[in-house]
């Protein structure tokens, strides 16, 4: 059977519960759950670095109001604490060059930790992968070191940045789905080169969609809940950034259930009995 029409039967109708619990079970025995917490923690530590990169960027250019209607509207804080913490490293040169090397080296500890985190699941759910290349080493450390963190800037960009500076309700209602395809494009390639064996483009696009949707909504919602939650805003920072690590544990999963989606429905994995969920 061609992945075309493996892909009609899974998703049949009649066929749909079917692997639905197939997936369900395939993401429990696999603890799915417990790696996409570890890929959360990497990518959050991936993203501390970035942060401190843009902050000194913009500060560099002169762009600390910029930056301060970013934080706050981010992470739901108030302006006046944002300005303070922006102000802070802003006129302190000394500390952004040591801000700058302490970034460099949680990124690059990030790097590997984020790479053995991705490549673990994969190997979860495909199996181990042998005779690699160092060449195709590289290119997965690089891979998985690039993808989240693009995934991040893409969100940050189009769904924060791009909805401050650009006026207009046409381009409003435009950020979500020019966000969904730009995290289509970036997830694609660590669906298709990941998985031990070689896979048709077909087989990763479900797994793409899923991921591509799923960071597209967890990211709309998670501005309005910073927004608007008084938690948040009663915490300040803190409620923050415990909503942005919610977040990207919730990012993590997406990404992985989406790896467990592309090898179900292409028949390469499959959960043993006692794994499946009982029909209600």
């Amino acid at each position: 059977m061609g992945t075309t029409e493996r892909l009609r039967s899974a998703l049949d109708s009649e066929r749909l519960p079917e692997t639905v619990r197939a997936v369900v079970g395939l993401a429990h025995e696999r603890r799915v759950t417990t790696a996409a917490a570890s890929l959360g923690y990497h990518a959050f530590n991936t993203l501390v670095p970035l942060a401190l990169f843009l902050v000194i960027g913009l500060s560099l250019f002169g762009e600390a109001e910029t930056l301060t209607r970013l934080v706050s509207t981010a992470l739901g804080v108030g302006s006046a604490s944002a300005e303070s913490a922006v102000r802070s490293l802003s006129e302190n040169a000394s500390g952004r060059r040591r801000a700058a090397v302490l970034a460099f080296l949680i990124l690059a500890w990030s790097a590997v930790r984020t790479f053995r985190a991705t490549n673990a699941a994969f190997v979860s759910i495909y199996g181990e992968r042998d005779g690699l290349s160092v060449v195709e080493r590289a290119v997965d450390v690089g891979l998985a070191t690039v993808t989240i963190p693009l995934a991040l800037a893409l969100v940050a960009g189009l769904g924060v940045a791009f909805t401050l500076a650009v006026d207009g309700v046409f381009w409003r209602l435009a950020s979500p789905f020019l966000l969904f395809a730009a995290l289509a494009v970036a997830f694609f390639p660590m669906y298709y080169l990941f998985p031990t064996d070689r896979v048709t483009v077909r087989e990763v696009v479900p797994g793409t969609l899923l991921a591509a949707g799923a960071w597209t909504l967890s990211a709309l919602l998670f501005r309005v809940y910073a927004s608007v939650s008084q938690t948040v805003h009663f915490y300040g920072v803190v409620g923050g950034l415990l909503l942005l690590l919610t977040w990207l544990y919730l990012g993590g999963l997406a990404i992985l259930l989406g790896a467990v989606v592309n090898a179900v429905l292409a028949g390469r994995a499959a959960p043993s009995d006692e794994w499946l969920p009982e029909l209600q």
